[in-house]
């Protein structure tokens, strides 16, 4: 592209969209810096007798602040977040995508009653567990025993039915916005017959910004997380412990979210959220017990609030154990949420010169608090480096500084709500 061209392109888009199209193209540059495993030397791992693990990144955990003083060897619990993502209706329709399928086998002949009571009879007890898991190899295998003049045609109906027609964008963006951060980790936690579930995961990976790991739970996830959170992460159950870590955990399922709300009455700093799409097969279903918080609209924008709430509380360990556990999070988190979201301009983006961005923006001090934080910036982009940049000026209008800048995950989530 030459420059005339590019200068023309720049100039028919305003600045708020070009500003986004900076962050954006920052953060996938943040991303291509993380170590990942290449695919052809991922090993699937056991996880005790529970279940699996596929690890993406390298994992690199922060060096430890002191040779002596045991409280701070570990420093790995000083990263701000470790996210579980459920993935079934949550980070992927999967009840669009069997939906899809059901509607082809129909052609032969099957009504959908007669479709459903097949998928459930492919529920089999895992060998290890004896949980009851869908396996559509014996699903497939059982049409073809039906239908054997029909082969091809249920071939055809699993073929073309193509996963990446049902990713959840919202969610897919932000887990590449969280997946650029070094501070948190994103893993994928599904529950189900492995082979089934890898499928669908590693089909539409990349679209989720390649995250930590995937972990297979062949129990149901409370229990999974019961066992597996104080194996990864020792310091955890320690009291008066440094550790300023929260675990949250974003399910669709009320029965899973039933289970994860008793566990996180012993396991610290562990927050279940329901995610609650309408179209997914259980979103009719309402919680039973102490109910998590739970999103049920503008997904992206509030589960990011959610998770800087928690952030705010734990932030330099300002939450001890057993405050957290004294402490009505659903309460906190809404409150946070209600003063978070509400009309606000928070971002305001014009021309400065050359080339250059100013970026204003007002923020809430903290959470609970009313006060407002006001500043502005003069940005910069380097197209070459995908790195952005803060300008500083003397009084004659000449640049005196440039500093790498970081901008705020916010900028780009509130852009999805202004294009909706």
């Amino acid at each position: 592209m030459n420059q005339e061209t590019f200068r023309a392109e720049r100039e028919e888009r305003s600045p708020q969209e070009r500003y986004y199209q900076w962050v954006e193209q920052y953060l996938e540059g943040r991303r291509r810096e993380i170590d990942v495993i290449p695919e052809e030397e991922r090993v699937m791992e056991e996880v005790g007798d529970y279940g699996y693990r596929m690890r993406i990144k390298e994992t690199h955990d922060i060096p430890a602040s002191s040779a002596t003083n045991p409280e701070y060897q570990n420093n790995n619990r000083f990263r701000a977040t470790e996210y579980f993502f459920d993935f079934d209706d949550t980070l992927f329709d999967t009840t669009g995508y069997y939906n899809a399928i059901w509607e082809h086998l129909e052609t032969l002949g099957l009504t959908r009653d007669q479709i459903v009571e097949l998928y459930e009879s492919c529920k089999i007890p895992d060998e290890r567990t004896g949980e009851k898991m869908y396996r559509q190899d014996v699903f497939i295998d059982k049409l073809r025993d039906r239908f054997p003049e029909q082969v091809e045609a249920i071939e055809i109906a699993f073929r073309d039915v193509s996963y990446g027609d049902f990713i959840h964008e919202d969610m897919a963006h932000l887990l590449r916005l969280l997946t650029s951060s070094p501070v948190s980790r994103v893993h994928i936690l599904t529950y189900g017959d492995v082979d089934t579930q890898r499928r669908k995961v590693e089909a539409v990976l990349e679209r989720y910004g390649i995250p930590m790991d995937i972990l297979y739970a062949q129990i149901p996830k409370a229990d999974f997380l019961s066992r597996y959170l104080p194996e990864q992460y020792p310091y955890l159950l320690e009291d008066g412990s440094m550790n300023v870590q929260s675990f949250v955990v974003i399910d669709d399922s009320t029965d899973e979210l039933e289970k994860l709300m008793t566990a996180s009455k012993d396991i610290p700093f562990f927050a279940p959220l329901r995610l609650r799409k309408p179209e997914a097969k259980k979103s009719a279903r309402e919680q039973k017990g102490e109910p998590a918080y739970e999103v049920a609209e503008r997904y992206e924008l509030i589960l990011y609030e959610v998770m800087k709430s928690l952030q705010e509380l734990r932030r330099s360990g300002r939450a001890t154990t057993q405050e957290w556990f004294n402490q009505n999070m659903v309460e906190l988190i809404r409150k946070h949420v209600e003063q978070e979201v509400s009309p606000r301009d928070q971002l305001e983006v014009r021309d400065g010169e050359n080339g250059t961005l100013i970026v204003s923006r007002k923020i809430r001090a903290f959470p609970g608090n009313k006060s407002v934080l006001a500043f502005e910036r003069e940005i910069a982009f380097d197209e070459i480096e995908g790195k952005m940049y803060e300008v500083v000026r003397d009084t004659n209008g000449q640049i005196t500084k440039k500093k790498e800048w970081s901008p705020f995950y916010s900028d780009v989530i509130d852009r999805g709500l202004q294009a909706a």
